[in-house]
């Protein structure tokens, strides 16, 4: 058996390769209750020139008239699939991910720690809860009723970019001189 001797460039470049591949970073981030939305004040008309993403891939099938669903009847949303807040509440947001779509909801936990938005849908008696919560995971939209198939703990993402443009417009204290 012949052992042979790689050349320093071949090391070299593994190495470049390997820092390069760790070091790319996401142009995407979770969002926050608190960690964003309330430690910059975000209103929602600042969070709708924010670009959204969900974070996963999420499968539902429409459930019909007798109770049964409908795999004829299938909302997929891809990892990533863009959004757009169309409205906000105190620990709430409604995000549509299609142009003119009315928007799913995704709530943020409101017990004090921060949190995720997570999806989640309109409860009878008003409000809403987290589909991850719910034991049959139905979500309901313009009056359809939906089984979710996988995804029920989706929650959204936000572009940095976005995100530090609305930062950076707020006012910023040039200090102090002696």
């Amino acid at each position: 058996m012949t052992i042979t001797k790689r050349p320093a460039i071949y090391l070299i470049a593994l190495f470049c390769l390997t820092l390069g591949a760790c070091s790319s970073t996401s142009d995407t981030q979770s969002f926050l209750d608190k960690g964003h939305r309330g430690l910059y004040a975000l209103s929602a008309d600042d969070m709708g020139r924010m670009q959204f993403y969900i974070s996963r891939e999420v499968l539902a099938h429409r459930i019909t008239a007798d109770g049964q669903t409908n795999a004829d009847d299938v909302i997929v949303l891809p990892t990533k699939t863009r959004g757009k807040v169309l409205e906000a509440g105190a620990n709430w947001l409604r995000v549509s991910f299609s142009d003119g779509g009315t928007g799913s909801i995704f709530l943020a936990s409101g017990k004090g720690e921060d949190s995720l938005y997570k999806f989640a849908t309109e409860v009878e008696g008003g409000g809403f809860e987290r589909l991850e919560n719910l034991p049959d995971r139905i979500f309901v939209n313009q009056g359809n009723r939906y089984k979710i198939i996988y995804g029920e703990n989706a929650f959204l993402l936000i572009d940095q970019k976005d995100l530090k443009k609305i930062v950076n417009e707020r006012t910023h204290l040039a200090g102090a001189k002696k």
